[in-house]
């Protein structure tokens, strides 16, 4: 059987990251023997891999990536996928430039943010050493025609969609952000704008939950009391029973900074709620279909206006209905169908 090797910088956390390299084993697990390199990382993983051989963390260890490279010529996988949301893929294939034992191995990196997003010298380098890999996995037209451009290899696979064909009846009055609480991910934004839209007329009762952790709880907390928001948001911390929220709240909201190819997104359109999200660099223009499933805000007052309109009852369940007719393109056929073709 083939072996496969997928590095990742924490397999064990509960991003979109590591939602997809799950999804990625899944696709891959009865094709071949997978595991699974962590540079941090340790204890039980949010996601269950059912289908890696092994999985190993180098949590506290010196030198990760060197000694990655090093079990990885003791195991001789036939691919290895670099899982990477920056600078994993720069790192890792300078020092296997030098050390990893190639012969006929294939190595493959997995870009989930947008390269327009690094700052010029990472994504100079970016640019520079992405060609020393076989294959380049990208998540959006845009990036891809960018590598295109600069004659990279590469291939565009978007994140999974399995629709779920929920059907809504009744509103909830629920707002849904997920993420990490981050800069990028710029709740810091959503929360003034929740704010204004609680002045609006037909707003009583509406209340917004806000899923996830991270470095700024504290202060998005804060913020969030400074703004007379602690009865209408609710920071729930992770959810380990996504869907039940899923189907318990009436829209999502979105306000990062840029992104890759948004999971959450996909994942709200799997459960018919419509969205709202910034037209940020990269992702949510190839997920929502502006004003057919969901809406793109330029900034914070079309944002607003946005949310109003889901006030009005036909306009929301039109666009929930619309979900179905937009997920053709991310079906876990098609794209389990790309991720094959690569080994």
């Amino acid at each position: 059987m083939r072996k496969i090797a997928f590095v990742i910088e924490n397999a064990y956390s509960y991003a979109g990251t590591e939602n997809v390299c799950n999804y990625m084993s899944e696709c891959l697990g009865d094709h071949a023997d997978i595991t699974i390199y962590s540079l941090s990382g340790k204890g039980e993983t949010f996601y269950p891999y059912n289908k890696i051989a092994n999985l190993k963390s180098y949590s506290g260890r010196k030198n990760k990536i060197f000694n990655i490279i090093k079990d990885i010529n003791e195991e001789k996988p036939d691919t290895v996928f670099v899982i990477s949301m920056g600078k994993l893929s720069v790192f890792f294939i300078v020092l296997a430039t030098f050390f990893l034992n190639k012969n006929k191995m294939k190595l493959i990196t997995c870009e989930h943010v947008s390269l327009d997003s690094f700052p010029f010298m990472v994504k100079f380098l970016k640019y520079t050493l992405l060609r020393l890999y076989h294959n380049v996995v990208v998540l959006t037209e845009r990036d891809s025609k960018k590598l295109s451009k600069y004659h990279i290899k590469n291939i565009k696979i978007s994140n999974p969609l399995k629709y779920r064909y929920y059907v809504r009846k009744v509103r909830t009055k629920i707002a849904l952000a997920v993420g990490r609480l981050e800069e990028q991910k710029g709740f810091d934004r959503l929360l003034p704008i929740w704010h204004d839209f609680l002045q609006l007329k037909d707003t009583d009762g509406w209340l917004l939950y806000i899923a996830g952790d991270g470095s700024k709880r504290a202060q998005l907390e804060s913020q969030a009391k400074s703004l007379n928001l602690e009865s209408k948001v609710k920071f729930l911390g992770k959810v380990s029973d996504m869907p039940s929220l899923y189907k318990e709240c009436d829209i999502l909201l979105m306000t990062s900074r840029y992104e890759g190819l948004p999971m959450v997104l996909l994942e709200a359109k799997s459960w018919s709620m419509p969205v709202i999200a910034f037209d940020c660099p990269t992702g949510p223009r190839e997920i929502i279909s502006n004003d057919v499933d969901g809406f793109l805000a330029s900034d914070s007052a079309t944002f607003l206006n946005a949310l109003r309109s889901y006030t009005n009852d036909e306009t929301y369940f039109r666009m929930s209905r619309n979900t179905e007719q937009t997920a053709v393109d991310f079906s876990e056929e098609k794209i389990a169908k790309l991720w094959l073709s690569l080994i």
